[in-house]
């Protein structure tokens, strides 16, 4: 027959088993109702990670630098993922170069639902220098032209003007094996702060800093045309009276990439503002 003090372990063990068995179950209970407030609280505040977005990028035969982009449905450049990187510096595979995209913008934000677009360039050396003239030795172009005091262009120069009063020109895409046709890319600029951004097709391919003796107020001007030479445009920009002009060059040296159509479902799109509103039904 046990003695008492046997009879008095024995109970001590088994209560002591129980209450295990009672604080793990409170435990789980818990730690599962945390993971379901953290989970509520992340697609509240729109902080879940969304969907992440791979596609490859078939490469062409010009060697060069990088720059790709993915494009909003409306063709608004939404997400700059490369900026003239070298190719070696990127993932790659069998099928090119080897890109993840984490659906959102360049703000850090998840893009709204659509179908977005991945473009990007392969390019040659770039350059932009800056320009001056003689009014001794006038051609066809605004900044040459301006100060012209031959009679027989005088008539002729307001015609000669007009066409190169734009921010905007066009040139034909370098020959490639990975294009079957050759592609005309607009070529851009606008003023970005304390620097000028030309784009290619929408992607930034050169940024020229303003100098600083440029006037801040006014409402500057730029404008761009053809220049003589293959591949070459005159960039101008106006500010205050004062005019500055640069040569931009290497613009015959570029090859534009198309990775398709990337699809963003409205599933994984949760606004920020969800949270302030939780609980209150949408009109």
């Amino acid at each position: 027959m046990e003695s008492r003090q046997q009879q008095w372990q024995q109970e001590l063990i088994r209560q002591s088993r129980l209450c295990v068995v009672v604080l793990c179950g409170i435990f789980n209970v818990a730690s599962a109702h945390c993971q379901t407030q953290d989970r509520a609280q992340e697609n509240s505040t729109g902080t879940n990670p969304p969907s992440l977005c791979r596609f490859a990028v078939a490469l062409p035969e010009m060697d060069g630098p990088v720059t790709l982009g993915i494009f909003s449905p409306d063709g608004k450049l939404t997400r700059l993922l490369y900026r003239d990187t070298a190719i070696d510096s990127i993932p790659a595979g069998l099928n090119g170069l080897l890109v993840t995209w984490d659906g959102k913008d360049d703000s850090g934000l998840p893009v709204p639902p659509g179908k977005y677009h991945a473009r990007g360039l392969v390019h040659g050396k770039l350059t932009a220098s800056a320009l001056s003239y003689s009014s001794s030795k006038p051609d066809w172009h605004d900044s040459r032209l301006q100060g012209t005091n031959d009679p027989s262009l005088a008539s002729l120069l307001p015609l000669m003007l007009t066409p190169f009063s734009t921010n905007q020109i066009t040139v034909t895409a370098a020959q490639d094996a990975l294009l079957e046709t050759r592609p005309q890319l607009t070529i851009s600029a606008f003023l970005a702060g304390d620097e000028i951004v030309v784009t290619a097709a929408g992607l930034p391919i050169f940024s020229i800093p303003i100098e600083p003796y440029l006037p801040p107020k006014g409402e500057p001007s730029i404008t761009l045309c053809h220049d003589n030479g293959p591949g070459t445009a005159e960039l101008n920009l106006i500010s205050a009276g004062r005019k500055t002009s640069y040569l931009l060059s290497g613009l015959n040296q570029l090859v534009p990439l198309d990775a398709g159509a990337l699809p963003m479902p409205p599933e994984i799109f949760i606004p920020d503002s969800a949270s302030s509103d939780a609980g209150t039904p949408r009109p």
